[in-house]
């Protein structure tokens, strides 16, 4: 019984020492932070599990500092710990600038391959410079082994990704389409540096990914077609943004029209969150005009609430904002259209329009104007079952 005992003993003592970065933080429990509540509600969840399995740690006393910029040491640990990498690696990398003593040269060897190289300082880490999302996206697709993808169509997708590095693109292309990284009105941001609440997220989601929790986002640009996000889905994403009730209760009439003219109900779902600020009406349209779209009328001069069509009920909101599109895109309209159908009917593009991103410049003048809906929108409402 006693050398029973020590062997148990002994055991116990070897799986410490072996594995001692991990088990320190084992049963750890998340800070109560008190600067990630209201304004960082889209991060709090990645931060709290992030901080649990010791990845982050607090700035100062129950403070986080959501919106300081990560530094690349920092990075360096959130990774290490986020995709349990290993630190006793045969052959780490050696810097100039990481002395062996330092909190994070164990973190920064086990990662260190993942990072772009500093073309002009290849010995050097700079271990304190803040990371961007060009570098954080690249590093998170070398991470979980995804293959380079074609980039073309994230040119006319985004309006800054040209500004992504030559070699960078086929990999930033690949963890943009597995969303890894989202999209704000049409641009990337990609030489943005990276804040600590946005980095959390980004990391959590690529562990989503990695784990199988997180599908990759496959959403068509097409307007008319078979819905490819449930009700279900688009409600759960409606709420999570606060939307007024009356945004909630015209969804289902969303999805039967969209059944009834071969349009996609969740891009004109998405189209009057964009429109209406989620049913909340605080443009200049007024909720009792029923107007889900920003339709205007022939004779709009402005932008005044005389300048939008109105329409008797919710529903007939709904079925105008349907008949709309169907002159952009070639479908006859269900019942009595507006008047302002015929004036769009004979545009010159009127029943050619294809794709969500062609809707910019032509629904409202900003050349994002699509892209917004598709990436802002109808990208998060397609992953809210599997994020939430």
């Amino acid at each position: 019984m006693f050398k029973k005992i020590i062997f148990i003993l002994c055991t116990i003592a070897i799986f410490f020492g072996t594995n001692s970065d991990k088990v320190k933080e084992f049963g750890k429990t998340a800070p109560t932070f008190t600067d990630i509540s209201e304004n960082f509600s889209w991060a709090k969840d990645a931060i709290l599990s992030l901080s649990k399995i010791g990845a982050i740690s607090a700035a100062a006393e129950n403070t986080f500092l959501p919106q300081a910029l990560v530094s690349k040491e920092q990075l360096a640990k959130m990774l290490f710990f986020t995709f349990n990498l290993d630190s006793k690696k045969e052959n780490p990398q050696k810097f100039a600038d990481v002395a062996d003593t330092r909190w994070s040269y164990r973190y920064i060897s086990a990662c260190a391959d993942f990072f772009p190289k500093n073309q002009d300082l290849p010995d050097h880490f700079y271990p304190e410079n803040a990371c961007t999302r060009e570098d954080l996206a690249v590093i998170c697709a070398k991470i979980l082994g995804l293959s380079a993808e074609n980039y073309d169509s994230l040119n006319s997708l985004y309006s800054d990704f040209s500004l992504v590095r030559e070699e960078n693109k086929p990999l930033f292309a690949a963890a943009v389409n597995k969303n890894i990284l989202s999209a704000d009105s049409g641009a990337i941001y990609p030489q943005r540096e990276v804040t600590r609440a946005e980095a959390c997220v980004i990391l959590k989601r690529a562990e989503e990914i990695k784990n199988g929790n997180l599908k990759p986002n496959t959403l068509s640009n097409k307007i008319v077609g078979k819905s490819e996000i449930s009700l279900s889905q688009a409600l759960s994403w409606a709420e999570s943004k606060n939307a007024d009730k009356r945004f909630l209760d015209v969804a289902p009439l969303y999805w039967e029209y969209g059944e009834k003219t071969g349009i996609r109900p969740e891009v004109l779902y998405a189209q009057a969150a964009k429109e209406t600020n989620y049913g909340k009406y605080t443009g200049s349209v007024t909720p009792s005009q029923n107007n889900w779209a920003g339709i205007k009328t022939v004779a709009a001069s402005g932008d005044a609430p005389f300048d939008h069509e109105s329409f008797e009920s919710p529903e007939d909101g709904v079925r105008g904002h349907f008949n709309h599109m169907c002159a952009y895109v070639g479908l006859a309209p269900i019942g009595e259209p507006h008047e302002r159908f015929y004036k769009t009917s004979t545009a010159a593009w009127a029943g050619k329009v294809v794709n969500i991103e062609d809707l910019g410049g032509k629904w409202a003048p900003a050349k994002d104007y699509g892209a917004s809906i598709l990436n802002d929108y109808l990208k998060p409402m397609s992953n809210i079952d599997s994020i939430n």
